[in-house]
């Protein structure tokens, strides 16, 4: 699926300058200490092997429970993983299903070489 959010050199500029702009924010910051609380709580449920009932977990409830952690955990480093991979990357690329490269890739590969 080709990225359409990040598919440009000014898009990934503006989406790191907003995501470093709202992790300074007095609500994101709100944010990330409710979710640190819920993820505590959720982990001592899973430590103590109870529901949110208060009684014996089952199997599938304790891994119900972790999927929730999970969503925590990734809702919290969203901005930070988007602002590294914004980032990190010159170009946001959706894979080349191709395995033959074109007449520029490999010009920009003999570049690299030779360099």
């Amino acid at each position: 699926m080709k990225d359409i959010l990040f598919d440009t050199k000014k898009k990934r500029d503006a989406a790191v300058s907003d995501f470093a702009n709202l992790i300074t924010q007095p609500g994101w910051k709100l944010f990330e200490t409710v979710i640190d609380a819920n993820i505590t709580a959720v982990t001592k449920l899973i430590i103590d092997g109870i529901n949110l009932e208060g009684e014996k977990a089952t199997q599938e409830e304790t891994d119900r429970l972790r999927d929730k952690l999970k969503v925590y955990e990734e809702a919290k480093n969203t901005p930070g993983r988007l602002i590294k991979r914004c980032s990190e990357q010159g170009k946001i690329e959706e894979p080349n299903p191709d395995p033959y490269q074109t007449a520029e890739q490999l010009k920009e590969e003999r570049n690299r070489v030779s360099e």
